[in-house]
């Protein structure tokens, strides 16, 4: 069965929630929703954002002799 992007969103949630139980304990439920919710957030545009940047890094060395940048 194919886990879609909420539940593969709410298990990183999950896990994070356990490795950060001792530094969170000391925020409400709802401040350590908020925080965890916002991790995952990071995590995920981080992620993008690197896997952006190397498709772009790939791109060029792929070119040989002159750089040719595009904006996308």
């Amino acid at each position: 069965m194919k886990q879609t992007n909420a539940t593969k969103r709410k298990a990183l949630k999950t896990k994070m929630e356990k490795v950060f139980k001792n530094e969170a304990r000391s925020l409400s439920v709802e401040y350590r929703g908020i925080m965890f919710d916002d991790l995952v957030s990071a995590f995920e545009n981080r992620l993008m954002a690197l896997i952006r940047a190397q498709s772009q890094s790939e791109f060029l060395a792929v070119i040989e002799g002159e750089v040719h940048v595009e904006a996308q």
